[in-house]
């Protein structure tokens, strides 16, 4: 495979994670809002919805890095000139 097929097909790879990203993003906004809503009330369901904060948090941060990675690993490919 050429350096330029690679750098295409890394390319490729790049912008399907980043699409992925973009989709799963707001995966657990429709559970929050219903928090934020006092769709439930009382201990039990301030706890949940500190998980669900919680949950989203670390479901963003992990997309950001799975996007920064792979644009790292892009950038730092050969590329035919």
């Amino acid at each position: 495979m050429t350096d330029d097929h690679a750098y295409r097909e890394a390319q490729r790879a790049v912008a399907r994670i980043q699409r992925l990203s973009d989709e799963c993003w707001h995966a657990l906004d429709a559970s929050s809002q219903s928090m934020d809503d006092d769709a439930w009330v009382g201990p039990v369901a301030r706890g949940f919805h500190e998980a669900v904060r919680a949950d989203v948090g670390e479901l963003q941060a992990q997309l950001a890095e799975a996007v920064r990675e792979a644009n790292a690993k892009l950038e730092s490919m050969p590329r035919a000139s």
